[in-house]
């Protein structure tokens, strides 16, 4: 996976026609095994990086310089002269420069040329074209006449000069700028990260299901399901401290596992499941049908023009220009349309397939797939990151403080409360219809964190399924025993600003991703007992809006939202601390 550090030249308040310009970007691999630190310029025409590694650091400047011409001169030296200023604060040695630098060292009576040849001698920096092993020809192609121009250059440290293995131009066909790359290749001794590769997991595509694909579900589901051996003297128990506790949570445990096990298998084998986009070509709609011919004449042309000796004023130049120029129209007509041609691909693809979804083509248009940093405060590694998130949250949540003896009192007065009623417990607590209620309000798409178990295993389940997991809730509640699933969170850190750096730890906020089951077990346990939680007026809207068949639509995210109220709010607030909302 590739990471980026980028700025852009271009003025937020000036309005400019067409694509943008004067963007710079640092890309480096997340396995190098390198803490790679944004640097923040006050100038926007620089980007700029300090690497360190174990035996060696730099730091790396990307630049897009003003045009060659008196007028700019003062910024011009305004933005060496902070390159240099960072440096200097720095304390690292070792310099690499590059860019754009609108400077050809040839021109004599250029200020910009003056300017950097007094730099070089004074700050002792190297610039590559005077290498023995420079094979730079031209790096710029001009649109007008034609000429070819060197302004494109890499500059380092003299330090740096013997590690110079190879400085080119790279002239291609398929290059639609008048620019052409420069390749600098430094011998400094590398490492990469020894991570194993992120393993991509399928995951059920419920979005995409028709009515026929959640038949066969059903029918598959609820045949696997009669293989499910009930633990009957589990069921027949009524007593939480019976002498078989042990053997019985144990049995719960395994009833529990069953279940999941039996919905895995069966949208396994009927639900489509998701493929690995994130290592396919992303491709640009309409690239093949419309721009792909030009590409190829494009490239055919440059390399007859390039065997021929790339003549300036020539029959087979005007063709390679001609060439080259259709290409270059063809791909911003193209991308300028992006918006166009995808509308009319899925107007077309929805016409010719009944059964697909209109917001389904929606998240394929805008999907994307999201880099994730190697370096996080200053960690690299996937494991040691984890940590970083794992400390921070673990100090995070134990943050509220308590009173040791009140937590214990209210300990004990619990079990001497289950020890008194223990007796009154009854067995068939739950109904079937309370279980279809409780399906009925959790949303869809919901799961665990894994991204294997999702709610719709559920709410799209046989009559035998809710009958399980009636049996399953009843001999919970009794023995007071939740299985390992419901006590198991994936805690995932989410990016709160993707403008400013993802290496921070504090730039992100967690949320916690439960088994769907113990939703559904939460929405069960809300409603059977609204009447004797706090804030009973909030709690009864909440649950009279998301009844079945109810006029109103419950508000997105409040019932989860007012199940947290019911649990969280003390019985010691008084009156004042709660807003009572009224009945409609």
């Amino acid at each position: 996976m590739i990471l980026s550090h980028d700025v852009s030249a271009i003025d937020d308040n000036v309005f400019i026609h067409g694509r943008g310009f004067g963007g710079v970007s640092i890309l480096w691999k997340n396995t190098l095994n390198a803490k790679v630190t944004p640097i923040v310029m006050s100038t926007n025409r620089v980007c700029a990086v300090s690497v360190c590694m174990d035996s060696f650091e730099f730091i790396l400047f990307n630049v897009y310089m003003p045009c060659d011409n008196v007028t700019n001169i003062d910024e011009y030296t305004s933005v060496w002269n902070e390159i240099i200023d960072v440096c200097d604060k720095s304390h690292i040695n070792n310099v690499v420069i590059g860019g754009d630098l609108n400077t050809c060292i040839t021109r004599n009576n250029s200020p910009h040329t003056q300017y950097l040849l007094n730099l070089l001698n004074t700050e002792q920096l190297h610039i590559c074209d005077n290498s023995e092993l420079s094979q730079v020809d031209y790096t710029y192609l001009c649109p007008v006449n034609h000429s070819k121009h060197v302004i494109d250059h890499f500059i380092v440290n003299n330090g740096l000069t013997n590690a110079i293995k190879t400085y080119t131009s790279i002239h291609d066909g398929d290059n639609v700028s008048s620019h052409c790359p420069v390749k600098l290749v430094l011998d400094i001794g590398v490492t990469y990260l020894s991570t194993t590769d992120r393993c991509f997991i399928p995951r059920p595509k419920w979005s995409t299901v028709t009515d026929t694909v959640i038949c066969q579900y059903k029918d598959t589901l609820n045949s696997l399901l009669n293989d499910i051996c009930i633990p009957m003297d589990v069921l027949n128990c009524r007593d939480p401290l019976c002498a078989k506790r042990s053997e019985h949570c144990q049995s719960i445990q395994y009833f529990h596992d069953s279940i999941i096990d039996k919905c895995l298998i069966s949208s396994e084998l009927c639900i489509p499941h998701t493929t690995d986009k994130c290592n396919q070509p992303q491709n640009i709609a309409g690239w093949n049908d419309i721009v792909k011919p030009y590409k190829e004449a494009s490239i055919f042309w440059h390399n007859v023009w390039k065997d021929c000796g790339s003549p300036r004023n020539a029959a087979v130049a005007d063709v390679m220009r001609r060439a080259r120029a259709q290409y270059h129209k063809v791909v911003k007509q193209v991308k300028r349309d992006q918006n166009i041609i995808q509308r009319d691909n899925m107007a077309h693809a929805l016409l010719d397939d009944k059964g697909r979804s209109f917001w389904s083509e929606m998240r394929k248009i805008n999907s994307k797939c999201n880099s994730i940093p190697n370096m996080v405060d200053g960690e690299i590694g996937d494991n040691n990151i984890a940590d970083v998130f794992a400390d921070k949250y673990q100090t995070l949540y134990n943050s509220v403080s308590y009173d040791s003896d009140n937590m214990n009192n209210l300990l004990d007065s619990l079990n001497t409360m289950i020890h008194d009623q223990a007796s009154n417990i009854d067995g068939s607590y739950l109904v079937v219809p309370n279980i279809i209620d409780a399906l009925h309000r959790v949303k869809p798409g919901k799961n665990d964190g894994y991204g294997m178990l999702y709610s719709d295993h559920f709410k799209h389940g046989p009559h035998r399924l809710f009958v399980l997991l009636t049996m399953l809730f009843n001999t919970m509640i009794v023995h007071g025993f939740t299985p390992d699933g419901f006590n198991i969170s994936t805690i995932q850190p989410l990016a709160k600003n993707k403008r400013k750096s993802l290496n921070v730890s504090s730039n992100y906020r967690a949320i916690a991703l439960s088994s769907p089951l113990s939703k559904i077990f939460d929405w069960v346990i809300l409603h059977k007992n609204v009447d004797f939680l706090p804030n009973k007026i909030l709690l009864t809207r909440v649950i009279h809006k998301g009844q079945p068949g109810s006029t109103q639509r419950p508000e997105p995210g409040r019932p989860r939202r007012a199940q947290r109220a019911g649990r969280l709010v003390p019985d010691t607030r008084t009156e004042s601390q709660v807003e009572p909302v009224e009945t409609p």
